[in-house]
C-alpha cells in the first residue's frame, strides 16, 4: 500500500510502501485507520 498515493504525488519507490493485512488495507481506504497507532 502506498503511504502517499501516486495520484497525489507520491513516489513509486519501496520507501513509499507499507505492508498491510487485508483488513487494515480496507480500513485505510475507508479512512478509519489511525496512523498514530497503526491500528
Amino acid at each position: 500500500h502506498h503511504t502517499l498515493p501516486h495520484s497525489r504525488g507520491g513516489p513509486t519507490s519501496l520507501r513509499n510502501l507499507v505492508l498491510l493485512c487485508p483488513e487494515h488495507h480496507i480500513l485505510t481506504h475507508q479512512h478509519q485507520h489511525d496512523d498514530r497507532t497503526r491500528e
